[in-house]
């Protein structure tokens, strides 16, 4: 049977794994990982001169999409081509690959859900605008500076009593959690030559919340991270439990809202509480994990976005 719910990511993902076990009977959902294309499956694109569409994968268990009502873009990942040497050719191939692949998303019906939007998704995964977007309603934010210049982000750090620093995003390679500025440190990380890191004043508090937006669904977990092996990164130490609690209503009104002005159906918000009980919002990661989530805290993500991927 063709399907109806298209996931675009990894099968070896967990998440992926774990949504999928949950879906109700008689969800046919097809998980579509474009890394494997052109070198596991091919795909394409018919469109015809009345305007119908055809798309369609070389798997004769998929058949065509003209099915799908709800896609999950959860994180897909990078276009693994054959080994070559030739890296202008490599980059030929990504960008054809990149032309098709958007191509091929932006013909799905115009009816379909998506969790969320490739073009939502990449518009939202930037910090500087999750701020600005933050405070234009209403909710904390820290002190920020976003530098590659040693001079600046030496007369940055004074202004607070400690700061932190974090990179935009990273890879299985170059992942580095959340850190304490000091000199020697970006020294250290600059030895190489500079690039852009996001420095903020350092938010003193004993509790830090992922809050998991799906639709009108929320869910907030709690981590005492005063008592973390590592307190400046809640991901660092797994052994860490969390709790499910209920923020107050101004606070997950905001992030809704927040959502919607990103145009997003899923998001996962990281919150730091201060001492003086005040909630800082810290950044809005709009494919985030939440698999953890369940197993430190016993909620049921999975199964909201397994119902949410079905309600279409």
């Amino acid at each position: 049977m063709r399907p109806s719910i298209a996931i675009v990511g990894s099968v070896a993902d967990p998440h992926v794994r774990a949504v999928c076990e949950r879906l109700v009977t008689g969800a046919r959902p097809v998980v579509i990982d474009y890394s494997a294309y052109l070198t596991r499956f091919a795909a394409s694109i018919r469109h015809e001169p009345s305007g119908n569409v055809r798309l369609a994968l070389d798997d004769p268990d998929i058949g065509t999409l003209d099915q799908v009502r709800t896609v999950w873009w959860r994180r897909p990942l990078a276009f693994a081509h054959r080994e070559t040497e030739d890296h202008e050719h490599r980059r030929y191939l990504d960008i054809q690959s990149e032309f098709f692949w958007t191509g091929f998303l932006a013909l799905l019906p115009p009816n379909t859900l998506w969790y969320n939007d490739w073009r939502a998704d990449h518009a939202a995964d930037r910090n500087l605008l999750q701020l600005r977007i933050a405070t234009e309603l209403g909710l904390t934010t820290p002190d920020t500076l976003v530098s590659s210049s040693a001079e600046e982000v030496a007369a940055f750090a004074p202004l607070h009593g400690e700061i932190s620093f974090k990179s935009f995003g990273g890879s299985r390679r170059y992942w580095r959690p959340t850190a304490i500025y000091s000199s020697d440190a970006i020294a250290a990380l600059w030895r190489h030559g500079s690039y852009p890191l996001i420095f903020q004043e350092y938010i003193d508090g004993e509790y830090d919340y992922r809050v998991v937006c799906i639709d009108d669904h929320t869910t907030s977990v709690e981590f005492h991270t005063a008592q973390s092996r590592y307190p400046y990164d809640v991901r660092v130490d797994t052994s860490l439990p969390g709790r499910e609690v209920i923020l107050e209503e101004p606070v997950t009104s905001r992030l809704r809202r927040m959502c919607n002005r990103l145009g997003l159906r899923f998001a996962a918000f990281d919150l730091r509480r201060r001492r003086s009980g005040e909630l800082v919002f810290l950044e809005l990661n709009p494919a985030g994990q939440f698999l953890y989530l369940d197993q430190r805290a016993k909620t049921d993500i999975v199964g909201a976005m397994a119902h949410a991927l079905c309600v279409n």
